[in-house]
């Protein structure tokens, strides 16, 4: 009589087809033997992405040998591409920018799970008006698979805006016209006007400025933030008064 053995019944849909870089993977089934790239034992493990094609054969007492092979996607997030960003007093709070593929996110500290917001960029909801560093963290989320997270900081900054070069005027004569008070400084830069060198009274916002009485004048500019003051002295000098005639003795 002739005996006919069975072939091992190979089933390996229990094999998970995509995994995250770094992760362990129990293979089933265990009674074989288990072949390729990652493969120790009955455990697949690839700290690098890619696919991967494993191997599983086994065999029954009676010599009858079975085998099938299956693919493992290996997926793996690149930590992003981030770059702090220094910004002076009361400018207006920039967004920061992160580089990588698959889903960027942010988060608020290196731990929790609950994000500020997804995508490439993000603004911080923030003050300018005090000098401070605010630091957060950024990831990338390819089919599930999240990097590690990169920190990145806003750092808010004194302010170092220069004080602005005022032309100084001749004195006058009473009754004569005032001088054109002309300030200069950086390009796009506003100009303010005031009548101390603290505080005072705002007296105007552009490069000029025409008093109506003698005086010291300040002015600053503002990129961002506001510089320090500089001043300019307008002086009044009096008419003598004519000369009284004396009349011959």
């Amino acid at each position: 009589a002739v005996t006919v053995n069975a072939t091992p019944s190979i089933d390996l849909s229990s094999v998970p087809t995509s995994v995250c870089a770094g992760v362990v993977v129990n293979l089933v089934p265990t009674v074989g033997t288990w072949k390729g790239t990652g493969v120790t034992g009955t455990t697949f493990k690839s700290d690098a992405a890619g696919n991967y094609e494993l191997t599983y054969s086994e065999s029954t007492v009676a010599g009858c040998a079975a085998s099938d092979a299956i693919t493992i996607a290996v997926l793996k997030a690149t930590v992003p591409t981030v770059a702090p960003i220094t910004v002076e007093l009361n400018a207006v709070v920039p967004a920061l920018s992160a580089t990588a593929t698959g889903t960027i996110t942010w988060y608020a500290d290196a731990t929790t799970t609950t994000s500020l917001g997804t995508g490439a960029t993000y603004t911080p909801e923030v003050s300018t008006s005090t000098e401070a560093v605010y630091t957060y963290y950024v990831s990338s989320n390819v089919g599930g698979c999240e990097s590690t997270r990169k920190a990145v900081t806003l750092t808010v900054t004194g302010c170092t805006t220069a004080a602005p070069s005022i032309a100084e005027v001749a004195a006058i004569c009473e009754g004569e016209d005032f001088p054109t008070l002309t300030a200069s400084g950086v390009s796009g830069a506003t100009f303010t006007w005031y009548d101390a060198i603290t505080g005072g009274k705002t007296l105007g916002t552009s490069a000029t400025y025409v008093p109506t009485t003698a005086g010291t004048y300040y002015a600053s500019l503002t990129v961002g933030c506001e510089g320090p003051r500089a001043n300019v002295v307008v002086e009044v000098k009096e008419t003598p008064s004519a000369p009284t005639a004396t009349g011959a003795s």
